[in-house]
């Protein structure tokens, strides 16, 4: 049995972002049905069903791009701007995504949002990768990222079409691997993917990651989880995404994104 999610999000401009989003994600679901109503969101599920209330799960950021920028992300509601590390011309919306170039190996490419509250965090997005035809592509969440350091939750898409997950954390200039690579069963680099990622904030904080085919259930477990001793204490941070052509990769690579949603958690429990 798959439980569906209530959850309590703000109004406002974003109330619609999110319904956006949700109605995306579910297209060819024919079993589900989005209802939004005064800033909640429920799914439905055919009988029996379990609802699971999540509570206290404030919006920080969205963004389904759907406004074409030729140059650039735009701005993620409700507000602030997307902050492009790499070369601009790298980075454009269209067709309803946001999307990444990587035109030669050893490239990385990174997106971040300021200003964002230390704690526990939640962030989901979709992912369509172009599948190298050698080497591999990294796409990162990027979670507690200050000058000093960030918490990673690590996907690899391999050019046989297997999708691999880690975390990692960087301290200065050295990454550390705090969870071996685990191959996600039975999913295919080829495939539109969804991905969930997240802290829980802690004083060592749990670095969570869970990637999906579009169009199936949300898995319930993680496919890798790990304690981070990289910490912020107070304050505000950064969080975003990062892509990445190792150096024996076929390139140029795109990598399409879409649906990016930032919350900071309350008594959620993931």
């Amino acid at each position: 049995l798959r439980s569906g999610c209530l959850m309590i999000r703000p109004s406002f401009r974003t109330s619609r972002l999110v319904a956006e989003s949700a109605l995306k994600r579910l297209r060819g679901m024919s079993r589900r049905l989005l209802l939004m109503t005064a800033g909640i969101a429920f799914a439905v599920i055919a009988v029996p069903v379990a609802i699971v209330v999540h509570r206290n799960i404030n919006l920080l950021a969205a963004s389904s791009f759907d406004r074409p920028v030729p140059v650039g992300w735009g701005n993620p509601e409700p507000r602030g701007a997307f902050e492009l590390i790499g070369d601009k011309r790298d980075f454009w919306v269209l067709d309803g995504s946001g999307w990444i170039r990587l035109p030669s190996p050893g490239v990385t490419r990174r997106v971040l949002i300021d200003s964002v509250p230390v704690g526990a965090l939640d962030l989901t997005l979709a992912i369509r990768p172009d599948v190298p035809a050698a080497g591999n592509v990294y796409v990162y969440c990027l979670l507690d990222v200050t000058s000093n350091g960030e918490n990673r939750a690590k996907i690899r898409l391999s050019p046989s079409g297997a999708v691999y997950t880690a975390i990692t954390s960087r301290e200065g200039t050295v990454e550390s691997d705090l969870l071996p690579e685990t191959r996600v069963q039975g999913l295919k680099s080829d495939r539109s993917l969804l991905v969930r990622c997240g802290s829980d904030g802690a004083e060592s904080p749990m670095i969570r990651l869970k990637v999906w085919e579009a169009g199936t259930a949300e898995p319930l477990a993680w496919a890798s989880q790990a304690p981070s001793s990289y910490h912020v204490a107070e304050g505000v941070v950064k969080v975003g995404l990062q892509a990445y052509a190792s150096s024996q990769a076929s390139t140029p690579l795109r990598i399409a994104f879409d649906d990016v949603l930032v919350h900071r958690l309350g008594d959620r429990v993931p």
